[in-house]
């Protein structure tokens, strides 16, 4: 094949043959597949909220290691196949995450794909400006950024909702779906504006026939004086309607299977994780990082305690999979 031929095929958008494994305000994560490797895609930014610089790498998974150890495509075999992947998941990408990303930072380790690289980005990005400093690209956006909010979203398909214009389009369905959820429960909604809209992310769902949210989770990453990684499932939202809820237990248990996600739950959600298999965080050290200082007591063996949480005793638990640090 031609180099032409080759690039023309290589950024063509293929097959959805990957999958979004997370995705916050701060990161997004996607797993793919090529022969008998698996990849990882990561994008991810240092910025409160994701406004600005983002670093996108893509690794060869099976190997361990951290964000700062880059992986290149040598002695795979499969270096096309893989890029063409990582130019779909980049579409994807910046359609979900548009008006947050001012610049993106990638590095090509092997010298003999920087110029692939930097042909990719060109093609992906016609209208952003291209740098290089040694091995590493930075692609900076236009000054006119369109952060004009999606005023519908994809039927039966799982949303991103993370930057502000979004959220404050959306406010006022997510309120009313919390509030929802929760109108029956002791201390009721705790999601009542949109400041407090605004301090989440959100994956929310539109099924049925009108044009509105119909479920939602929400959930926020780790504060930088907190004692655990990863996020933490804050609650949900839904319309009343039984398919609704089915959806959005569903939603938090696929969720809840992510190293690092996890979710402190009483009462109902408690009951429905349970009756799904999912199995309580028993371990007292665990518990005791996650909520330092909160006078925690163990209740009995199935990961049930009460804590302080401030000026009120609550009785919960945590399931999901929890890093501490």
């Amino acid at each position: 094949m031609r180099a032409n031929e080759f690039l023309s095929e290589l950024f063509q958008p293929g097959k959805k043959n990957w999958e979004w494994d997370f995705r916050g305000s701060e990161e997004a994560v996607a797993n793919f597949t090529v022969g008998n490797i698996t990849y990882r895609f990561l994008a991810y930014s240092e910025t409160p909220g994701g406004q600005g610089a983002w670093e996108v790498e893509f690794k060869n998974a099976d190997r361990k290691a951290g964000r700062t150890t880059k992986f290149g495509l040598t002695g795979t075999g499969n270096s096309a196949e893989v890029m063409s992947i990582v130019a779909d998941i980049m579409r994807e990408f910046l359609q979900l995450y548009q008006g947050k990303v001012t610049s993106l930072v990638f590095s090509a380790d092997e010298e003999s794909r920087q110029s692939l690289y930097a042909r990719m980005a060109k093609r992906l990005l016609p209208t952003w400006e291209l740098s290089q400093n040694s091995k590493q690209f930075i692609l900076s956006a236009p000054q006119q950024v369109d952060e004009q909010a999606r005023d519908e979203l994809v039927k039966n398909r799982w949303a991103l909702i993370v930057s502000d214009p979004e959220k404050h389009t959306w406010a006022p369905n997510l309120i009313d779906l919390v509030k929802n959820a929760y109108q029956n429960t002791s201390l009721g909604s705790f999601v009542n504006s949109a400041k407090e809209v605004a301090a989440s992310d959100w994956v929310a769902l539109d099924w049925d026939p009108q044009p509105d949210l119909d479920c939602t989770v929400f959930y926020r990453k780790a504060r930088p004086n907190e004692s655990w990684t990863g996020y933490k499932i804050q609650g949900i939202g839904h319309d009343g309607k039984s398919e609704s809820k089915q959806k959005v237990i569903g939603r938090v248990k696929a969720l809840l299977t992510k190293p690092g996600t996890w979710i402190e739950s009483s009462d109902a959600m408690a009951r429905t994780l349970g009756k799904l298999g999912m199995q309580p965080v028993t371990d007292e050290q665990t518990l005791n990082t996650l909520f330092p200082g909160s006078n925690l007591k163990m209740l009995d063996q199935n990961g049930n305690y009460e804590r302080d949480a401030g000026s009120s005793r609550i009785r919960e638990q945590v399931f999901g999979n929890p890093v501490t640090k």
